[in-house]
C-alpha cells in the first residue's frame, strides 16, 4: 500500500507544528499550538517461534517444525511450551515485508489562557482537541467489507480475491478517534502557602473494528519463497467481524497545596476525584445448532468508576544543593470491555499504592550531580489476559481468543542511579542504573500458557485443571498454573547506561565525541517464566562538528556500531503456543544536520 517501500523497519514520518503566543496586556497570555502527523511504517523483522505441522520453511524438518523443547501434550507427544532461551535465529523471521504495515493520522490543537489578577493570583484555562485514525495491514484473502451507520457489515460485490496465487493486503484492526478536553484551575498563594485547584473534562468518542478486511492491492504469489504470517481471524463461519463504538467521559475536581515549615521543610499535598463514565456499543452474534450464525443484534453497555487518588510529598533540604524527600500516592486504571465473544464482558479497575524514598545531591564543587531512590509499587486486581472458558459458540471444540480479566495482583521495588560527572571542563560522564523485582503475588493463576502445563512428560510447571462448557463432542480441557513469586513478562531487573561525552575547540568550531555503553539483562516473554529473552550490551557513537555562534551542527552517529543480533521485545500468543521475538535494529549509521534561525541576523 501507499508508503510500504518493502523494507523491514522501514517507515516514513512527516509531523509539522505550529505555535503561537499573544500577550495583549502584560497580565494576559495567550497560546495557541497546531500539531499533526502521519505515518506509514512497515513491519520489523519478527522470529517465528510455534509447533508448524508443515515445512512453511525451506527444508525445515525434525525440530525446526517445533523449537518448543518441554511440556509435551497428553495426546499428540507434541511439545508446547519453550523453556529456556529464545533461539534469535535470523532464518526465522518473517520476511516478507509487505506481510503488516500500518498507518496513522492525528490532528492536535490545544489552546491556553492565562490572567494574572495579582502576583499571588492567576486564573488559567487549557482547550484540547484531538483527531486519531489508525489501521493496520496484513495479507490475507478474506472478504471485504464496509460499515453501514447501524454498525452491522455489509459485504462487497467481488470482494473475495480470485485468480491463482492472488493474496490481499487486510486491514487489521482500525481505530478512528475525536477527542475533546477543558481544563479550568485557579493558583494562588497565601503568606507562604502555595495552592490550586481546578475542573477537568475530556470526552472520547472511538469506533474501531477487529477482523475487517479491505483489499488493497493483489500480489503474485510470495515472491521470497519465505514465510508469510497469518492471523486468526473473527470471521468465523460468515464475515461477521468484531465491530464497536466506544466512549469515555471523565469529570474530576483536583486540589494542591505547598506548604513549607521549619525553614528546611516542604510538603505536598495533592487530591484529584474522578468520575468516569465509559460505553461500548457492539455487535453481537448468536450461533445455531450447526454453528451458523443465526441472528445478530446490538449490545449497548455501560460502566461508571469513581475514585479519589491523593498523593503526599515531602522534602527536606538542609542545603541548598541537597534535598531530601519521601512521597506516597494512590492510582488507578480504569475497568473496561472485553469483545463481544468474552464470557467476560468488562473488567473492573486495577490499582497501585506507590512509596518512593529519594534525594537529588550536588557534590565535588559542583562537579558530581547523584540522583537516587529507592521505591514499593503494590498492584491489586491486576488486569491481565485469560482464556475464555464459555465460547460464543457453543458447539465449537476450539479454545477462543483470551481476553482481559482482574487477577489477584503484583508487587515490584527496586533502587534507581542517576550520576553526572564533570571531570574536565571538556569530558564528561553519565551513568544511569535500576535493579528491579517486579513479581506476582502469592494467590495469582496464570490461564493462558498455564492451560499447557498438563503434560505427559517431566512437569515443568503446576497445572491446576478446569473445564470449558458447552462443547461437542465433549468439553474441552483447560487449566491455569499458580505464578505467585514468578516476575512480570517483559520486565528486565537489570538496567544500566554509561557514557563519556568529550568536546575540544577546533579554531571557530567545537568537536564532540560521544558514546554511550547500554545494558540490559534477561527477561522473561511469559508469566510461567520458562522462557527468556537474553542479556544484551550494545554501543551507540556519534560525532559532531558546530558552530555556537552561528547556530548549525553537523552530527554523524552510529546505533548498535558492533551489529549485534538482539531482540528488542517479545510477546507470547498461548492460543496457538506462539512466541514471537522482535529483532533489534542492526548496525546503524546516519548523518543529522541542525540550523537554528536566530531573530535579526
Amino acid at each position: 500500500f501507499d508508503g510500504n517501500e518493502g523494507n523491514l523497519g522501514g517507515y516514513d514520518n512527516q509531523a509539522v507544528q505550529a505555535s503561537l503566543r499573544f500577550r495583549p496586556i502584560d497580565a494576559l497570555t495567550l497560546d495557541l499550538l497546531y500539531f499533526r502527523s502521519e505515518t506509514l511504517n512497515d513491519p520489523g523483522a519478527q522470529i517465528l517461534i510455534q509447533p508448524l505441522t508443515t515445512a512453511v520453511f525451506a527444508g525445515a524438518t525434525g525440530s525446526q517444525l517445533n523449537p518448543h523443547n518441554c511440556s509435551p501434550n497428553i495426546a499428540t507427544g507434541i511439545n508446547q511450551l519453550r523453556c529456556g532461551e529464545l533461539p534469535i535465529d535470523p532464518s526465522r523471521v518473517l520476511a516478507d515485508p509487505r506481510s503488516q504495515g500500518s498507518r496513522t493520522h492525528s490532528d492536535i490543537l490545544s489552546g491556553r489562557i492565562q490572567y494574572e489578577f495579582t502576583d499571588s493570583l492567576s486564573a488559567t484555562y487549557l482547550y484540547g482537541k484531538g483527531l486519531y485514525d489508525a489501521a493496520g495491514y496484513q495479507l490475507g484473502a478474506q472478504p471485504e467489507v464496509t460499515i453501514n451507520g447501524d454498525l452491522s457489515l455489509r459485504p462487497l460485490v467481488n470482494g473475495m480475491a480470485s485468480g491463482p496465487g492472488l493474496v490481499q493486503f487486510a486491514g487489521n484492526p482500525f481505530t478512528d478517534q475525536e477527542a475533546e478536553s477543558h481544563e479550568v484551575r485557579l493558583d494562588g498563594k497565601v503568606g507562604d502557602i502555595g495552592w490550586r485547584i481546578g475542573y477537568y473534562h475530556n470526552t472520547v468518542e472511538d469506533v474501531g473494528a477487529v477482523g475487517l478486511f479491505s483489499r488493497r492491492l493483489p500480489l503474485s504469489a510470495d515472491p521470497t519463497n519465505s514465510f508469510v504470517q497469518t492471523s486468526f481471524a473473527f470471521l468465523t463461519p460468515d464475515p461477521q467481524g468484531l465491530l464497536a463504538s466506544f466512549s469515555d467521559k471523565i469529570d474530576s475536581e483536583f486540589f494542591a497545596l505547598n506548604i513549607p515549615f521549619a525553614g528546611q521543610w516542604n510538603v505536598d499535598v495533592e487530591g484529584r476525584y474522578n468520575s468516569e463514565t465509559r460505553t461500548q456499543v457492539s455487535i453481537v452474534n448468536v450461533f445455531g445448532p450447526t454453528g451458523a450464525v443465526a441472528s445478530s443484534s446490538l449490545r449497548n453497555l455501560k460502566r461508571e468508576f469513581k475514585k479519589f487518588t491523593p498523593r503526599i510529598n515531602l522534602r527536606w533540604q538542609p542545603r541548598e544543593e541537597w534535598t531530601f524527600y519521601a512521597s506516597g500516592a494512590v492510582g488507578e486504571k480504569s475497568g473496561g470491555f472485553n469483545g463481544v465473544t468474552a464470557d467476560v464482558l468488562a473488567y473492573d479497575p486495577e490499582t497501585n499504592t506507590t512509596f518512593e524514598l529519594g534525594a537529588k545531591q550536588t557534590l565535588w564543587n559542583r562537579r558530581l550531580q547523584l540522583n537516587y531512590a529507592v521505591f514499593f509499587v503494590d498492584w491489586k486486581d491486576l488486569q491481565l489476559s485469560v482464556p475464555d472458558t464459555i465460547p460464543i459458540n457453543p458447539n465449537s471444540t476450539t479454545q477462543e481468543p483470551n481476553f482481559i480479566g482482574n487477577v489477584k495482583g503484583a508487587e515490584s521495588k527496586g533502587v534507581e542511579l542517576d550520576a553526572t560527572v564533570v571531570f574536565t571542563d571538556r569530558l564528561k560522564g553519565t551513568f544511569v542504573a535500576s535493579y528491579v523485582q517486579s513479581q506476582f503475588k502469592d494467590g495469582t493463576i496464570d490461564t493462558t500458557f498455564g492451560r499447557l502445563c498438563e503434560t505427559s512428560g517431566t512437569p515443568v510447571c503446576t497445572f491446576l485443571p478446569r473445564t470449558r462448557v458447552g462443547t461437542v463432542p465433549g468439553p474441552l480441557p483447560l487449566g491455569g498454573s499458580p505464578i505467585g513469586g514468578k516476575d512480570l513478562p517483559r520486565t528486565p531487573s537489570t538496567q544500566m547506561a554509561l557514557g563519556l561525552d568529550y568536546r575540544m575547540p577546533l579554531g571557530a568550531l567545537e568537536l564532540s565525541l560521544r558514546g554511550d555503553l547500554t545494558y540490559q539483562n534477561k527477561y522473561y516473554s511469559e508469566n510461567l517464566n520458562l522462557a527468556y529473552i537474553p542479556d544484551r550490551t550494545l554501543l551507540n557513537l556519534n560525532v559532531g562538528l558546530s558552530d555556537p555562534d552561528k547556530g548549525w551542527s553537523l552530527n554523524l552517529w552510529g546505533k548498535n556500531v558492533t551489529d549485534e543480533v538482539y531482540a528488542s521485545s517479545a510477546f507470547a500468543v498461548s492460543v496457538v503456543q506462539q512466541y514471537i521475538p522482535a529483532l533489534g535494529q542492526g548496525a546503524t549509521f546516519g548523518l543529522t544536520a541542525r540550523y537554528n534561525f536566530k531573530p535579526g541576523k
